[in-house]
């Protein structure tokens, strides 16, 4: 926790310095290059931040300018942040130039710097005249064996927590269209679904997500109610006579579950906003029954007059229906998306999922039952990647 403090204040530490005694020139050219760390006064730090900035776009090489009226230990500080913060810096080769006096040049002596692959100190009168592409050249020939940066990296390194969360827990409310044959009327053409959502971010580009969704349906009764309502005449009701209702009505209720895993690829990893494509595979259960009301409705009015109800008349006959099916859907499942950080903490997530029945399992052997779903939903970050924070300089 105290180290996670530290690098906090360094980071915070490092904005501050960099518009005053820092100056941090990342080049456009190559994705792993050179780092020459240069230490200069205050008024060749000046005009080295203006000329060199320029050359970002063509050099070859990073390079971090630091102003030396930087006390030391801030100025280490703020090169270890550099070294364990940008990742196209080639390790292998960073360099160190001291530019100055002897006060100088001791200033910035005094820890360990057995990490730098070469290490040189100059007058201010050897860097105005130097060509700095020249000076790299003449460095490039040295390097930091790999087994002894590996060395440094085992023997002071430290666990912080980075800025990343692996992985989280999360709710979404789909809507749902399905693509089905005509003899298959139990089966919804549209429904709502609730998922259960988890994720774990491999990588900055690669996630995995698992889901766990649930939807059902009971018998519309209502139905039933507004029929009857319908077909009832309120003067036949003062006739103390019977009145017979015809009634057709096809009951449909369904239980849906489903349990699904994907592996999404962001389109552009470091963003807030971070649209995805993926490719999944799920495994449903769908069962659904289908019930059929044809009878007729005997209601003797006069019973009713005199407090009775359905009284006198014939018993309604329920008409044929189905017995519930069971059908076990895999589908393979494309995906397109995207997630957008709202905090620290959570995501929201949107995608759009075809699944495409493979037909296996199909123990009723019927036509494919695909399905069309939009999801959205909210997801709680709350796995931490650890990061190791070596200290290059000491």
């Amino acid at each position: 926790m105290k180290k996670l403090l530290l690098v906090l204040c360094l980071l915070c530490f490092f904005a501050t310095l960099q518009a005053q005694n820092t100056k941090l020139i990342i080049a456009r050219t190559f994705e792993h290059k050179p780092l020459l760390v240069a230490i200069l006064p205050s008024q060749l730090f000046a005009e080295a931040e203006q000329k060199l900035a320029r050359r970002a776009d063509v050099s070859a090489y990073d390079m971090l300018l630091i102003n030396s009226a930087l006390a030391a230990n801030e100025a280490r500080d703020s090169i270890n942040l550099v070294l364990n913060t940008v990742s196209t810096i080639q390790l292998q080769k960073v360099y160190l130039c001291v530019v100055g006096n002897d006060e100088i040049i001791e200033k910035f002596s005094y820890y360990k710097r057995d990490f730098f692959a070469h290490k040189e100190n100059i007058t201010e009168n050897e860097w105005k005249m130097a060509n700095i592409d020249n000076l790299m050249v003449s460095f490039s020939r040295h390097y930091t064996w790999l087994v002894a940066l590996e060395d440094i990296q085992r023997e002071y390194a430290s666990d912080i927590a980075r800025n990343k969360q692996e992985g989280g827990i999360g709710l979404a409310y789909g809507l749902n269209l399905t693509q089905k044959s005509n003899t298959d009327n139990y089966i919804p053409s549209f429904f709502t679904s609730y998922s259960l959502l988890g994720y774990y971010r491999i990588d900055k580009k690669w996630q995995f997500n698992a889901d766990l969704t649930f939807s059902y349906k009971l018998p519309d009764t209502e139905a039933i109610q507004q029929e009857l309502q319908s077909k009832i005449n309120p003067s036949d009701m003062m006739n103390g006579g019977s009145i017979s209702i015809p009634l057709k009505q096809t009951l449909n209720s369904h239980v849906f579950v489903k349990l699904g895993a994907e592996v999404i690829k962001f389109m552009k990893p470091k963003n807030a906003f971070r649209p995805y494509i993926g490719l999944g595979l799920s495994g449903a259960m769908l069962t659904g029954m289908q019930m059929t009301i044809d009878t007729t409705i005997t209601i003797n009015t006069a019973n009713m007059q005199s407090g009775g109800g359905f009284g006198g008349g014939e018993r309604p006959d329920f008409g044929n229906g189905n017995a519930p099916k069971l059908n076990t859907i895999v589908s393979f499942v494309p995906t397109v998306g995207f997630v957008y950080e709202l905090g620290e903490k959570v995501n929201f997530i949107a995608n759009a999922k075809y699944s495409i029945d493979t037909n296996l399992f199909d123990e009723y052997k019927i036509p494919a039952i695909n399905n069309f779903s939009i999801n959205f939903g909210l997801a709680l970050r709350l796995k931490t990647k650890k990061k190791l924070f070596y200290d290059y300089l000491r």
